[in-house]
């Protein structure tokens, strides 16, 4: 579904990426992992068109590397960015019904099927919730919008581990047939358990891979998160 090949990213004048390339197949989860600085997040803003980039990427056989970021989000690209990026003055219905796009249709029993807690702070700004509801609120906002490509930059930070638990229960209904996810993610336990196959990036290229149902080369990846070198991003 997701075709990387010789992406390289710059910020200003420093280049962040030399060369990624990956692909993702359609239902299939795959995990960025590394030391922080190593180019994890700047591959996701990359996809997304935030960051300057060359290179090729092709969802679905369709080359969009010149698309702006408003198209890729069109063409199905959705990102959980570190931030959230949420609308803190609006509503947790107001801020559905943009992610839903023209016509604001959004299937509000998937929403409380996978949130339940949003159903009774429909009408509460975003910058009254919690950390663990906001993050909630930012992963509805991506099921509403109906992604192909699912983007996810590190969506437990900052939340308790009870939290972080619903997080990635939540992010289990995200997995289907026709959906392929990408996620960045410092915890190598909680990668391997969510994943189906953790890239190692270090120094803003893929340097080994594995897939998390092979045990020795898990063992053998884990090995190497341990001894990466630190790299500025």
């Amino acid at each position: 579904m997701l075709e990387v090949e010789g992406l390289k990213a710059w910020y200003g004048r420093v280049q962040a990426l030399f060369g990624v390339s990956f692909g993702v197949a359609a239902g299939e989860t795959v995990a960025l992992i590394g030391l922080n600085g190593a180019g994890k997040t700047t591959t996701l803003s990359a996809l997304c068109g935030l960051v300057t980039a060359q290179g090729q990427i092709a969802l679905d056989g369709r080359e969009m590397s010149g698309d702006t970021p408003l198209q890729r989000g069109r063409a199905g690209v959705a990102l959980l960015p570190e931030t959230r990026r949420l609308f803190w003055e609006l509503t947790v219905r107001e801020n559905l019904v943009v992610a839903a796009g023209p016509g604001g249709d959004v299937d509000w029993d998937e929403v409380f099927g996978l949130f339940p807690d949003l159903r009774d702070r429909l009408t509460t700004r975003v910058n009254r919730l919690s950390g663990g509801q906001q993050q909630m609120v930012a992963l509805a906002r991506m099921l509403v919008s109906d992604p192909r490509l699912v983007l996810l930059d590190e969506p437990g930070i900052g939340l308790a581990p009870r939290v972080v638990s619903d997080v990635y229960r939540a992010l289990e209904m995200f997995k289907s047939a026709d959906r392929a996810l990408v996620l960045v993610e410092q915890s190598f336990d909680r990668a391997a358990g969510f994943a189906d196959r953790l890239l190692l990036v270090a120094g803003g290229r893929i340097v080994a891979s594995a897939p998390t149902d092979n045990a020795e080369q898990l063992s053998s990846l884990r090995s190497r998160v341990l001894h990466a070198p630190q790299e500025q991003e």
